[in-house]
């Protein structure tokens, strides 16, 4: 969890960080109140901040304000942790999901600020878009508009099965697709990692794959093709002029530009011209996720100012 004083012109003040786990709602609105408090003291000087905004990763009903279900908490019902917030420090507090919550701030703060159209990519742990269309967010009847990374592919070897875009091209998808062609290279230096749990395992990946590691070509050579594909039909539904890509997995830049080579290749087989850029996010890694938070909630300040004029 990460906490932070934002300006409404996007500066960043104070930033913290909290290590979460998967606990119960009960547990994790107590640790998140303790945490608030004190940041809250420690930083503004007793001034009250004109909102909250929260990034979460997880399926959120925007028109109810309602947190739908969660990887990361147990959600049993809908849930209005806003309203929890909002009790106790009565000040305006929002939610979105955390992709479109970065996608709102490459629009408002980042290299989306400069056009109308674009797709913000999050190639994380898992993968998702927020696809931006005439400079609006595009949700769809449950907010659930932009979910790339569970978009169906099927293998046509023997394994004969579906599997979604994210269990191959995400950091978690790279170890997982490691893992399943691990018993076909047994040489991989990639063996030793896959031994136990890697923090850092995507990032081994792509050290073994520039060393011409055999499991770590295959491994991201299937991320790589499935993604482009996935590009690609997005880019067929939505005319995107950008993709802006952002999360841990592309932040050096080196997958994002063998990412464009194959959709460069999809496209001269389809005999397209490719004209939308590749973009890696200005934003950072560790900032997109607050920056986001912010730009929802301006966003709703903004909306609420107008309409009330």
């Amino acid at each position: 969890m990460r906490l932070a004083l934002i300006t409404d012109s996007g500066e960043l003040l104070r930033a913290i960080r909290y290590s979460s786990k998967y606990v119960n709602l009960e547990d994790f609105v107590s640790t998140l109140f303790e945490q608030i408090d004190v940041f809250l003291e420690d930083n503004c000087d007793g001034r009250i901040p004109i909102g909250i905004g929260i990034g979460i990763k997880a399926l959120v009903d925007a028109k109810r304000q309602r947190v739908s279900s969660s990887s990361t908490l147990q959600v049993l019902v809908p849930y209005d942790l806003c309203g929890e917030l909002q009790k106790r420090y009565n000040i305006k507090t929002v939610i979105d999901n955390d992709v479109n919550a970065a996608a709102i701030a490459e629009a408002r703060f980042g290299i989306g600020r400069y056009v109308d159209d674009f797709a913000y990519i999050n190639i994380g742990t898992g993968t998702a878009a927020g696809i931006i269309s005439d400079r609006r967010l595009l949700r769809g009847k449950n907010n659930y508009a932009g979910e790339l990374g569970v978009t169906l592919f099927e293998r046509l070897d023997e394994d004969a099965s579906l599997y979604t875009l994210e269990s191959v091209a995400s950091g978690k998808g790279l170890e997982d697709e490691a893992r399943r062609l691990a018993s076909k290279h047994p040489k991989s230096v990639l063996q030793k990692y896959l031994q136990g749990d890697c923090e850092e395992f995507a990032q081994n990946v792509f050290t073994a794959y520039k060393e011409n590691d055999t499991l770590a070509q295959a491994a991201i050579d299937n991320a790589l093709n499935v993604m482009a594909l996935g590009i690609y039909n997005l880019e067929m539904l939505t005319n995107s002029h950008m993709y802006v890509f952002g999360g841990g997995v592309v932040a050096d830049g080196w997958f994002v530009e063998q990412l464009r080579k194959k959709v460069e290749y999809l496209c001269a087989r389809m005999r397209k011209s490719w004209t939308a850029e590749f973009r890696i996010s200005e934003l950072g890694a560790d900032d997109v996720g607050v920056l986001g938070a912010a730009s929802i909630l301006l966003d709703a300040l903004e909306q609420s100012n107008t309409k009330n004029k």
